[in-house]
């Protein structure tokens, strides 16, 4: 539901997205993944590099992008 989504976002820093469910399931598929919210992470390549479901924490989310931007 939009109102819930809505005052779920109020607190949260950052850019949130609400998707249509037609394009939702179409980055599921793509990108192999099930749940909300979802981190993929895309490497200088392109490539997929690492995926998370929920929320693992700032440090983790910053952690992973460091490493990745190490290589």
């Amino acid at each position: 539901p939009e109102d819930l989504w809505n005052n779920t976002i109020v607190d949260m820093k950052g850019s949130h997205y609400r998707l249509q469910s037609t394009v939702l399931n179409k980055l599921k598929e793509k990108f192999n993944f099930n749940g909300i919210p979802s981190y993929i992470f895309i490497n200088k390549k392109g490539e997929v590099a690492h995926t998370q479901i929920g929320f693992g924490g700032t440090e983790s989310i910053v952690g992973k992008l460091n490493e990745l931007l190490a290589e």
